[in-house]
Formats: C-alpha cells, structure tokens, sequence
C-alpha cells in the first residue's frame, strides 16, 4: 500500500502509523512568560493555569522553555530552607 502526502510525494512506509498528529494533541492557547518575570510569578502561572512547561518570548520569538522542575530547583538553591539539626540519641540537639 503506497499512501501520498499533500504534495504528491509518496510517503515512506514509517510514517504509516496509526500514531496522532501533534496537532491533535496540542493545546492551541499558549501560556508564556517573558525573560524577565520573576520566578514566582512564573510559578503562580504554571499553578493558576495547570501546566509543566512555559515558553519564553521575546515579542514573537520563542527563546526557550522553562519547566517546573528547573523553577523549583532555582527557589530551592535561591532561598534554601534552615535544616533543623539531627536529633541525638536520647532528645536532645
């Protein structure tokens, strides 16, 4: 079985699949910060508006993408919080 893409070619046959196109599965309204937000309001975003991931824009231009995980770790390393001392035998400090 050949299949033909939209400009006539014939497409290979590992693209045969029964897989979803991306355009199916994206979210078509974008939630993006700017390269100067503060890291909490990026964080308060990604809460508000449920999701992992923010494109970075300068204007129209993509910069790159910050994930939760990279925000996190950057609060974390930012303002580490005081680590109580380890309990001694016996309850005391």
């Amino acid at each position: 079985m050949t299949t033909r893409l939209h400009d006539g070619r014939v497409a290979p046959p590992e693209t045969l699949d029964d897989d979803p196109r991306i355009a199916a599965l994206m979210t078509a309204r974008v939630v993006a910060v700017t390269p100067d937000a503060p890291l909490h309001t990026a964080l308060r975003l990604m809460a508000v508006e449920d999701v992992r991931h923010l494109p970075v824009l300068d204007g129209e231009r993509c910069l790159g993408m910050v994930g939760e995980t990279d925000l996190v770790h950057a609060v974390a390393v930012a303002r580490p919080a005081p680590v109580p001392a380890p309990e001694r035998p016996g309850g005391t400090r």
